[in-house]
């Protein structure tokens, strides 16, 4: 079992959800790291920018779409596409748990993941999708725990770097 595993979140979702995510991953081992939440309404490239200061275990990264402070419309996968290399090599594989309501799979999700897939598809392979009827199911511990294992092995999560 994982211990003491380190996560941070960009943009989460409404208290309902997030409890339930949260929890999902106290169930793995993964703890909320200090200060690792960055607000909603946080413009892509500066939830980027906070990301790679940051030397996490996991990212949860919500698709989460809605207008940034500045009036621009933000979601997880614009993020994702912005990630530097560096965090998509084969040395650093962490995962990327992107939850996703039941209305943005009917709506807007789908055709902004295909987007993610044509261009980033090294972080595509990194990103387990979990629908909000699949918080907490075994083959979503297993996917994590599959990609987990792929990257180096890290003490505190918190090391620096990114």
């Amino acid at each position: 079992m994982m211990s003491g595993r380190v996560f941070g979140v960009i943009r989460p979702y409404e208290e309902w959800l997030r409890e339930q995510v949260f929890a999902f991953l106290d169930s793995l081992d993964y703890r909320l790291g200090k200060d690792m939440i960055v607000p909603e309404g946080t413009a892509d490239e500066a939830a980027v920018a906070w990301l790679v200061q940051q030397r996490l275990d996991l990212l949860l990264l919500p698709y989460h779409k809605h207008r940034s402070d500045d009036g621009r419309f933000v979601d997880g996968i614009g993020v994702a596409l912005q990630l530097p290399e560096r965090w998509s090599s084969r040395s650093r594989r962490v995962p990327i748990l992107m939850p996703v309501t039941e209305f943005s799979l009917g709506a807007s999700f789908e055709r902004r993941f295909d987007l993610l897939r044509e261009k980033r598809p090294e972080v595509a392979d990194q990103v387990i999708l979990m629908p909000e009827s699949q918080i907490g199911s075994a083959d979503l511990a297993a996917r994590i725990r599959e990609i987990a294992a792929s990257g180096p092995e890290r003490t505190n999560g918190l090391d620096g770097g990114g």
